[in-house]
Order: structure tokens, then C-alpha cells, then sequence
């Protein structure tokens, strides 16, 4: 009696890619954290700045993973990057020339 091999449906290289990649919609793409992070330095109102772990705890909400610590990181490097905040010792706080109404939302 011979044993006859079932033939198996598996797809194509290139679909089988396509399907491993993860998809991301437009809505659901991640979003900077600069603009949390003036906001928490905002509400922190530290006249001399805030350190950054005050800032993630603010941000945060009191739970701080290391995920929200490397986006608030991001954030604070692309906001002194651009000028709407400054590195002072130990601490950020908001560059006193790029204060505007918008930042404070």
C-alpha cells in the first residue's frame, strides 16, 4: 500500500512576509511626546526646571514603564533640538522666547 503525501497549501514567500509585517493605520501611528512633555513642564511650573524623572512621573500619571520613559526621553531631546525648551542643570524648562499660547494647551 502506497503512502500518498498530502500536498500542503502553504503560501508564497512573499505573502507569507506580508502577512508577518505588522500594519500600522495612519490613526493608530505613534505621535511625538514633545508636546506632553511642555505641557508637563508647564504644569510642573518649576522656575528653574524640572528634572526629567519629574517630568516622566508627570506625564505618566504616577506609572512610569520604560516605554513612556524612552518616549518622554525622545521628546525632551526633540524639543531642545528645536528650541521650545531648555536644558538647564539637572533639569528642562520652557525656552523663555518660544512661549506661546499653543505651547500652553
Amino acid at each position: 500500500m502506497a503512502v500518498t503525501r498530502r500536498r500542503s497549501r502553504s503560501r508564497s514567500p512573499a505573502k507569507r512576509s506580508q502577512s508577518r509585517r505588522r500594519r500600522r493605520s495612519p490613526s493608530k501611528a505613534r505621535r511625538s511626546a514633545a508636546p506632553n512633555v511642555v505641557q508637563a513642564i508647564t504644569a510642573l511650573g518649576n522656575r528653574n526646571g524640572s528634572s526629567a524623572a519629574a517630568i516622566v512621573k508627570q506625564v505618566s500619571g504616577g506609572r512610569a514603564t520604560a516605554a513612556v520613559r524612552r518616549r518622554v526621553a525622545a521628546g525632551l531631546k526633540r524639543a531642545v533640538a528645536s528650541g521650545t525648551i531648555q536644558r538647564t542643570r539637572g533639569g528642562y524648562r520652557i525656552a523663555a522666547a518660544k512661549v506661546s499660547f499653543e505651547l500652553l494647551l
